[in-house]
């Protein structure tokens, strides 16, 4: 007999955090609204933390909480996305991290959009900073946050919903595929774009992007990631993975002479944009105190533009060189 089958299937990916995962399932459990349409399914990808991550399934299962345990020995969470979305039952998947919590009121919100949502609707919502400590002066909450407004809006362009806060059909991933598992995080290892990389193939087949403010996720900032060299790591890690999907999806190589005037190009593009990156820490000294009034902010605000074009630019050239194929 199969399986019945469920509105939602909210998957979580785990990688050896037993702490964040009880905090996203206490916040799951804590929504007012009733499962019998939902499903939770947790997928484990540190296997050292097998019998701890089944612990806390028990635990929650025991008392009637509709969630279900999967291991994926594969390394990336691409790998256990893709393994939460083979298990699922539910016509709508909404993915969730195991570093964030719902705010109130958000599986209320998810299940009234859900029910008037068209196939093609691709639907999610900001996340707003938790700091797990006392943040240093200098942090702003915008560091950290992923917001497109506080007024519901069809998304255009360059803007993709985050994959830690994203609702999509079952219809329209075994249409368009999984995540692309060569990108992403690996374990402890940090990596960005299969999210992006998975929304560009959604739209490219007809999904439309729903940005609800309502629907925001608390995302859990450890005091590791408190620092300008954390920030300035992940602005080069987020420019990398962009270089990658504008040459696989917004880019042609062509052959002979032309590709070398697109290498030579974007190397142009580079050495330009490393000077402004220079020119631009070297200003640091003389910044405006009332805009920057830490060092930090000006590195952040003004500094880390410049560094992303530039790295952006000198990966597309070595791409090119490359003639590198990520599809």
């Amino acid at each position: 007999m199969d399986s019945p089958k469920k509105i939602l299937s909210i998957i979580i990916p785990t990688y050896n955090r037993p702490q964040g995962l009880v905090k996203v399932l206490n916040s799951i459990k804590a929504q007012n609204v009733v499962l019998d349409d939902v499903e939770i399914i947790v997928v484990n990808n540190y296997m050292d933390a097998a019998k701890e991550t089944g612990d806390i399934i028990e635990m929650f299962s025991a008392g009637g909480f509709p969630v279900r345990l999967f291991d994926q020995p594969l390394v990336g969470g691409s790998q256990a996305r893709n393994l939460g979305i083979s298990q699922s039952r539910g016509r709508w998947l909404a993915f969730i991290d195991d570093d964030e919590e719902l705010i109130d009121g958000y599986l209320h919100e998810v299940l009234h959009i859900l029910n008037q949502a068209e196939e093609n609707w691709i639907v999610g919502g900001p996340y707003i900073p938790r700091f797990d400590c006392e943040q240093p002066s200098w942090v702003k909450e915008q560091y950290y946050s992923v917001s497109f407004g506080g007024e519901a809006k069809d998304l255009q362009g360059n803007e993709y919903l985050p994959g830690g806060n994203m609702i999509i059909t079952k219809s329209m991933l075994e249409k368009i595929g999984g995540f692309l598992t060569r990108l992403g995080h690996f374990g402890n290892k940090p990596g960005y774009g299969e999210d992006t990389e998975l929304m560009i193939r959604a739209v490219n087949a007809g999904g439309i992007q729903k940005y609800v403010p309502e629907m925001a996720v608390y995302h859990h900032i450890p005091a590791s990631r408190l620092s300008l060299n954390w920030l300035i790591k992940q602005k080069r890690l987020s420019s990398l993975s962009k270089a990658y999907l504008y040459y696989l999806y917004q880019s042609s190589c062509p052959k002979g002479a032309k590709r070398s005037l697109l290498f030579f190009y974007y190397l142009r593009q580079s050495v330009y944009s490393f000077g402004k990156y220079v020119f631009s820490i070297l200003g640091e000294p003389l910044r405006d105190r009332k805009s920057f009034p830490y060092r930090e902010n000006y590195w952040i605000e003004r500094v880390s533009p410049f560094f992303a074009k530039y790295q952006i630019n000198l990966e597309l050239a070595k791409l090119v060189f490359r003639r590198s194929d990520y599809a």
